[in-house]
């Protein structure tokens, strides 16, 4: 008994002298928002998080423009019958003005004619602009995806 009251007392103290970070708290909200957006497909929301700039650098080393992102992987999102998405936060880290977040996504996607499974790992870098955190780069470390086609009846 007299352990299991140490115990929780030396929990209780860390927990005071080792508070919550709140920036990591504030992201992991937002990457769960962003994971809602995405079952939602509420696109709009999503496209509001990237700065005017955005830069999204594939596992191939091309980069693609906010709107050449926005084209190639928000408008499949916004076009399909259901979207299942898991987004997880594995890191958050603080460079000068920005925020690092490392993720690891899985998604399904259904269409009319194939279901798309897939996965990402990447980083996303953060300012906050005008009092609001903007995505301004995404880096993808390593990414897989497989298509099935569906059969018609």
């Amino acid at each position: 008994m007299k352990k299991l009251i140490l115990l929780v007392l030396f929990s209780l103290l860390a927990s005071l002298a080792f508070p919550a970070d709140p920036l990591k708290s504030e992201f992991k909200k937002i990457y769960v928002g962003i994971g809602a957006m995405f079952v939602h497909q509420n696109m709009d929301a999503f496209e509001k998080l990237l700065s005017s700039d955005y830069v999204y650098a594939g596992t191939d080393h091309k980069q693609l423009t906010r709107v050449e992102f926005i084209k190639a992987e928000c408008d499949p999102i916004r076009a399909a019958k259901k979207v299942g998405t898991r987004v997880r936060v594995t890191s958050i880290k603080r460079a000068g003005d920005d925020v690092k977040v490392s993720y690891d996504w899985t998604y399904t996607l259904l269409d009319a004619t194939s279901l798309t499974k897939g996965r990402e790992l990447g980083v996303d870098t953060w300012r906050k602009m005008d009092g609001k955190w903007l995505n301004t780069r995404t880096d993808v470390t390593a990414s897989s995806s497989k298509t099935k086609q569906l059969k018609h009846r």
